[in-house]
């Protein structure tokens, strides 16, 4: 008899659904924006949170005449599978950018973690400074 593992039951589609049940945006660890549902099935061992941050001011453009949203704050990205950074799903690892976030990360974290029956086994602060989503105009030549 063939074993079906359905990816909804797995870890990376359960931690998405309450990353998003939480008010965050999933996105790719680099901050790529994506939508949950594709996320979920393609989860790769870790996932970024992205949140619109009010003081964040509007995007201007075209010499200042327009404008367009902020970017989101890449909060932080937690990693559930990755070798090199020692993250298994029982002990996670949480990168996290802008020191200003590191309570609101620690205390997600932590508590979504505790939902997964696993750890936080290290939070790692890259940069005193907040990183942002990227976006695909990122990318125009």
């Amino acid at each position: 008899m063939t074993n079906v593992v359905d990816f909804r039951e797995t870890l990376g589609a359960k931690l998405i659904a309450e990353i998003v049940l939480a008010g965050y945006t999933p996105s790719t660890t680099t901050g790529f924006p994506v939508v949950a549902e594709i996320e979920a099935e393609h989860y790769g061992g870790g996932v970024g949170l992205l949140v619109q941050d009010p003081r964040d001011l509007p995007e201007r453009y075209f010499f200042g005449l327009w404008s367009r949203p902020a970017r989101r704050r890449l909060v932080a990205v937690i990693w559930t599978e990755n070798t090199s950074r020692k993250a298994t799903a029982n002990s996670w690892v949480v990168e996290t950018s802008g020191r200003e976030d590191l309570e609101r990360v620690i205390e997600l974290t932590e508590g979504l973690a505790r939902k997964f029956n696993a750890k936080v086994s290290s939070v790692r602060l890259q940069s005193d400074r907040p990183s942002y989503e990227v976006k695909l105009s990122d990318y125009d030549m």
